[in-house]
C-alpha cells in the first residue's frame, strides 16, 4: 500500500506492539503519546492537518487515543479503536466515546489489527 499512511495514538505499549506490526505489513506510521487532555488535542489537531494520514488509529483508551479519536472525527478523518476490553468507570467512558467515533474496530491484540487494518486499507474502505 505505497502512499497510505497511518497516524497511532495511545498507551505506549500498544502503539510500539502496533506500529511494528503495521511495519510489517508495509505501512507507514506516525504516533505520538501524551498525557495531557488540553495539549494533546491542540497538538493532535496540528499534525493531523498536516499530515492528513489515511486514517488514525487510538490503541487503547488513555489520553492520546481519546484526544485523538475526538480531533480524527472533527477532522474527518476515518479512526480505527483497537480496543480490548471496557474497563472500571472511567475507562469505560472512553471506551464508548471510542467505539461510538471509530470506522473499524481492530482489536486490542497487535498482529491481528495491523491484519485488520491492512485489509481495510487494501479494500479502498478509507476512501
Amino acid at each position: 500500500m505505497p502512499g497510505t499512511s497511518l497516524f497511532l495514538a495511545g498507551d505506549s505499549d500498544g502503539v510500539e506492539a502496533l506500529q511494528s506490526a503495521l511495519s510489517e505489513q508495509g505501512i507507514a506510521v506516525r504516533s505520538a503519546t501524551v498525557s495531557d487532555m488540553a495539549a494533546a488535542l491542540v497538538g493532535m489537531e496540528q499534525r493531523l492537518e498536516g499530515d492528513r494520514p489515511a486514517a488514525a488509529v487510538a490503541v487503547g483508551v488513555g489520553e492520546s487515543a481519546v484526544a485523538l479519536g475526538i480531533t480524527a472525527s472533527k477532522l474527518g478523518i476515518p479512526l480505527i479503536a483497537c480496543l480490548g476490553e471496557a474497563g472500571g468507570d472511567a475507562d469505560g467512558a472512553k471506551h464508548r466515546i471510542l467505539a461510538t467515533l471509530a470506522t473499524l474496530e481492530a482489536g486490542a491484540d497487535p498482529e491481528r489489527a495491523a491484519s485488520v487494518i491492512a485489509a481495510w486499507l487494501r479494500d479502498g474502505s478509507s476512501a
